[in-house]
């Protein structure tokens, strides 16, 4: 029997954590003029930057899942904050564009490597299974919320300096400062629980842990739903162009631009919140789908709202996000009802993440070739529309993944008909 046990300490400080470690690798999206002027670069290299940064990230799931299970987790972490931190000093003393690119390299292998895979495990060994997603909606609802502070307080203090190099570096510096200092605590004052730590033998990574893994049909349930959810989450960025654009609500820019700050963040910790209050209830996997439900009734409002309706669209696009997040941040929770062992759970999470994430690219491509393709209003209705089908292609997972659930926990095979599923 497990004796994981909920610490709000550890929560905090996971928030804390994941809230501040992309601050560097994306400090261009809130920096990006200052850059451009302060660094000497053009458009073009400053994107080229971030793609080199995703580079290397992008397959660092795969392996950082394996190295989760093998070593401490709280020490992956450690090595995180501290790595991105020093390289975050460097970035500070404003070198040149080759530089830039070597150390947004390591910050994808720092911030994906070391650290997303043995985030979440951590996040569940915070926790016990009767509490996954109280754990798992307060750090991921609290780190979106900090990313947004922490970025905020960046840009106000270089705003002290009227030199733009100085007040950049002056930012960067203070957020280095702040990564060494999160490392260290996570060294000096994280204390592993005795009923969470996995024995040293099963620590040691071997091929037969992989094929195991592999074999287990719950896994791909999960990265199934990983994708569906996050594709339909990554749709709701047209949001933004469909506020500003003339054929859409046609608000100004800088309130389009406030809409889409407060959509792409704002939602996440009151869909953190509310999954954290009821879903371990409810029911994680039942309040998943419910979510979804309402995300399919926001999407067929904004289908049926006129444009001139315009604070009813944004209420209807903002629960969207808020629902989509929610439902988005309990994948990870499902993994004590799927019964994934507590030493597979950095490898799990890796496989899941790596082939999940895949649907980033896929929406924004999606959504390009259909602003491309439509015109107008039309094009919007399109995606909105997609978002309904993506809806129902996460419900249609989780009902897939509960029904393994329920095979698996009365020890036989997935049925071929429906069966009534405890997982709910």
């Amino acid at each position: 029997m497990s004796q994981r046990q909920f610490k709000i300490a550890k929560i905090i400080l996971l928030s804390f954590g994941g809230g501040i470690i992309y601050v560097l690798p994306y400090l261009r999206f809130g920096f990006w003029d200052a850059m451009i002027n302060n660094l000497n670069l053009t458009n073009t290299q400053l994107g080229e930057i971030g793609a080199i940064y995703g580079l290397f990230a992008i397959p660092s799931y795969f392996i950082g899942g394996v190295l989760a299970d093998k070593f401490s987790p709280r020490k992956l972490l450690a090595i995180s904050f501290l790595v991105t931190g020093l390289f975050g000093f460097y970035f500070a003393s404003l070198p040149g564009y080759i530089a830039l690119l070597i150390i947004h390299a390591i910050w994808g292998i720092s911030t994906s490597l070391t650290f997303w895979c043995a985030f979440q495990a951590l996040t569940r060994l915070s926790a016990s299974p009767d509490h996954q997603a109280r754990a798992f909606g307060i750090v991921t609802g609290g780190r979106s919320l900090l990313y947004v502070l922490i970025s905020s307080f960046a840009i106000w203090v270089s705003t002290f300096y009227v030199d733009g190099e100085t007040g950049l570096s002056v930012a960067i510096t203070v957020i280095s400062a702040i990564y060494c200092m999160i490392g260290l605590l996570f060294i000096i004052f994280w204390k592993e629980d005795k009923g969470s730590e996995v024995k040293n033998e099963s620590k040691k990574f071997k091929l037969e842990n992989l094929k195991e893994v592999l074999r287990m049909p719950e896994v791909w349930a999960l990265s199934a739903m990983l994708f569906a959810v996050h594709y339909t989450l990554r749709l709701g960025d047209v949001f933004t162009p469909f506020a500003s654009s003339t054929s859409g609500l046609a608000v100004t820019a800088a309130i389009a631009g406030v809409i889409g700050t407060i959509k792409q963040y704002g939602m996440a910790p009151f869909g953190g919140l509310i999954a954290a209050l009821f879903a371990d209830k409810v029911g994680r996997i039942r309040f998943s789908i419910l979510a979804m439900v309402v995300t399919i009734g926001m999407a067929a409002g904004l289908l049926l709202t006129p444009t001139s309706a315009i604070i009813f669209s944004v209420i209807l696009l903002l629960g969207f996000m808020m629902f989509c997040w929610t439902a988005y941040m309990l994948v990870f929770s499902i993994l004590d009802d799927a019964r994934i062992p507590d030493q597979y759970s950095g490898t799990v999470i890796g496989i899941v993440s790596g082939l999940g994430f895949l649907s980033e690219p896929a929406s924004n491509y999606t959504v390009g070739r259909i602003l491309d393709a439509y015109a107008g209003l039309a094009s919007f209705h399109m995606v909105f529309k997609l978002m309904i089908g993506g809806s129902i292609a996460t419900i249609i997972c989780y009902l897939v993944c509960a029904r393994l659930i329920a095979a698996k926990k009365s020890g036989q095979p997935a049925p071929d008909l429906p069966a009534r599923n405890n997982a709910l």
